[in-house]
């Protein structure tokens, strides 16, 4: 009797979601290095705590192989299944939550409309800009995020939008394990799509009710700036959709891990009013954009104000030390060289609270990642497709530099450069003191050769900057 109950949900399913088809499948690529960063994450961190709370108890059931838990979303009091596929808890029904804009942030292009809405026991419908929470309500991962706009790596790695706190859209990740787990067997196949679909009455027997009518179920990965990715039952698969982020889709929300690797947040510079997404790795926050501060001397790639908008400006070093703040060019250079060697930090031309990156915080990087370009990158940009996955949520483009030597704008696409406060010596001098060289230390970064290393380099050149939060 199970194996043709199980032969015809397979067929309905089959049936209903033909329309799924492998022609608009998307391959996800292996990160295998996510667990490799978490495990060093928490070498390099002296202490963590989690901000999670503890996972909801999974109430038993006569169901196997899954059982159900609960989710109570504190925002309105709905209560939601909640069902733990491998390692991940997901909800097991269709978010209700009936979104609504404040009253300033309006726009036509982010109604949730009475189009976009469907019977309440198939939850609602969502454009992506709504379920990215672009308007920022309940958090800043997905601000800005819309029809029409490339918001970044960000979204891949995963955002609150408009999930109960604690949880999050599917990301890139939460959909490859998914796939991954759905794929190691026919039967785990069924009993998913049973669980996902289904519900159980009172005799804990199968409905032949659908749960829902749609087959793609939003998630954070963007695809361009129309298109991003659709999570699709169908075909005896689970594989991914190409979707107009136009259109309207359910939600089905995944709790967080309390091992995540980041956190995001927000920086506005007072000096300009400029606003920047941070990122926290370890027990450091990074801005996550480079510095556009117009300090007068600075440059934008190539002399287009367009580039600065896209990759920030271009700083000398002693642009990025702030040296026009000092009496002169020696007393700069000593006074950054006396704090490298104290261990002190120098905020330089970075905004309040924020500093100069020493040589060390950039190796804490380098050693965070062993190196591996594909985590720090940003997922678009790079020339020859040679986009990362951008895992620690730095979204590192390739600003390029300018090169003081032969006057030139070069290497755009390819590589990026971040100052250090490092800078070189070259010995004593007759009164054991040190010379300071005319070059200092940058962070170079290039995903055509899989390059992250610290060099020497001339002061006068013209290279990005990502400060640092003070502790």
């Amino acid at each position: 009797m199970r194996n043709l109950i199980t032969s015809l949900i397979a067929g309905v399913l089959t049936f209903l979601f033909i329309a799924c088809s492998e022609e608009n499948s998307t391959v996800f690529p292996v990160e295998g290095s996510v667990e490799n960063i978490s495990s060093s994450l928490q070498e390099i961190e002296t202490s963590s705590s989690s901000i999670f709370s503890s996972n909801t108890a999974i109430s038993s059931s006569s169901w196997e192989p899954y059982s159900y838990g609960e989710l109570i979303d504190e925002r309105d009091g709905q209560i939601y299944k909640t069902i733990k596929i491998g390692e991940q808890t997901w909800m097991a029904e269709n978010l209700n939550f009936a979104y609504s804009l404040p009253t300033s942030k309006k726009d036509s292009s982010n109604t949730n409309d009475k189009k976009t809405e469907s019977k309440e026991i198939y939850g609602k419908l969502y454009r992506w800009s709504i379920a990215m929470d672009s308007a920022a309500v309940f958090s800043h991962d997905g601000k800005g995020c819309g029809k029409g706009v490339n918001c970044g790596s960000q979204p891949s790695k995963g955002v609150r939008g408009i999930c109960p706190e604690n949880w999050h859209i599917p990301n890139e990740t939460d959909i490859k394990n998914i796939i991954d787990y759905s794929n190691e067997s026919y039967d785990k196949l069924i009993w998913l799509e049973h669980y996902w679909f289904l519900t159980e009455n009172e005799d804990n027997e199968f409905k032949t009710e659908m749960k829902l009518r749609y087959e793609d179920f939003w998630t954070s990965a963007q695809i361009d700036r129309e298109n991003a990715k659709g999570l699709c039952f169908g075909n005896n698969k689970i594989l991914t959709s190409n979707s107009s982020k136009g259109l309207a889709y359910p939600i089905r929300c995944v709790k967080d891990d309390e091992k995540k690797l980041v956190e995001h947040g927000e920086l506005t510079d007072e000096r300009d009013g400029q606003v920047y997404k941070t990122v926290k790795i370890g027990n450091q926050w990074w801005m996550a954009e480079n510095l556009n501060y117009n300090d007068s001397i600075s440059l934008c790639y190539n002399n287009d104000l367009g580039n600065c908008t896209k990759y920030g400006r271009l700083y000398s070093w002693e642009a990025a030390m702030d040296c026009k703040s000092f009496e002169n060019t020696d007393e700069c250079y000593k006074h950054h060289y006396n704090n490298s060697k104290l261990g002190k930090i120098s905020r330089g031309i970075c905004p309040m609270g924020w500093h100069i990156p020493s040589e060390e915080d950039f190796s804490n990087i380098m050693k965070l990642t062993n190196e591996n370009v594909d985590a720090i990158i940003s997922t678009y940009g790079w020339n020859n497709d040679k986009n990362g996955s951008d895992i620690l949520g730095l979204e590192i483009l390739p600003a390029g530099m300018y090169s003081s030597n032969e006057n030139l704008w070069i290497e755009v696409g390819e590589f990026s450069y971040f100052w250090t406060t490092l800078q070189l010596t070259i010995g004593l001098s007759f009164e054991s003191k040190d010379i300071i060289a005319d070059e200092a230390f940058a962070c170079s970064i290039s995903s055509q050769d899989n390059v992250i290393s610290l060099d020497e380099r001339p002061k006068f050149d013209g290279y990005s900057i990502r400060c640092t939060k003070d502790e």
